[in-house]
This record gives structure tokens, C-alpha cells and sequence, in this order.
């Protein structure tokens, strides 16, 4: 288990999920990436130019699912 900081708060982690990092996240293979690898039970984490944009362009279910920066 690992401790992380996130906006002042202490974060649990549980080390034996598989995290991802997918830049471009909001794009067509970023969103499809995206899909597969929550399916396959990883944290997604996707970079982003415009989380409005972003927002509008990722699927719902997925939107949810991820972590934007």
C-alpha cells in the first residue's frame, strides 16, 4: 500500500492495481486504450489540453471511471 498527496489530502493506494498513463486520453485510440484497460480492471489516468473538451469527447461510463490531469 502506498501513500500519495493529492490536493492536501492523503491518498491510500493499493499497490497490486496496475496503473496507466495515456496521454492524449480524449483522443480516438487514447478513449479506446482507455475503455480496454478498465475493462481489464487498471486505474487509468490520461492527460488532457482541455478537460471541458475532454469531458464531451470520452464516453461517459469511461469519464467516470479515469483520472484527468
Amino acid at each position: 500500500m502506498a501513500l500519495r498527496a493529492v490536493s492536501g489530502r492523503i491518498k491510500v493506494e493499493d499497490s497490486s492495481i496496475k496503473t496507466a498513463l495515456i496521454t492524449g486520453i480524449a483522443g480516438q485510440d487514447g478513449s479506446y486504450l482507455s475503455e480496454l484497460l478498465l475493462t481489464k480492471g487498471y486505474r487509468v489516468v490520461g492527460t488532457v489540453q482541455d478537460v471541458k473538451l475532454a469531458a464531451q469527447r470520452l464516453p461517459e461510463n469511461v469519464l467516470k471511471r479515469v483520472e484527468l490531469l
